[in-house]
């Protein structure tokens, strides 16, 4: 019984890997965008710290 609960723990944990990796790359494109829209708001930011001084 306990090999048993242990197999099931194991099967559970590489489905939970699989899923997230399923995520991650089924909304890669997502992702990607999120990660440029950080980066244009952060060099807008900068730039107006530029106006600023």
């Amino acid at each position: 019984m306990e090999r048993a609960k242990q197999a099931f723990k194991l099967v559970g944990l590489i489905l939970v890997a699989v899923g997230a990796v399923l995520l991650i790359v089924g909304n890669l494109s997502e992702i990607t965008a999120l990660v440029r829209k950080v980066a244009t708001c952060k060099a807008r930011r900068e730039e107006m710290k530029d106006y600023a001084d």
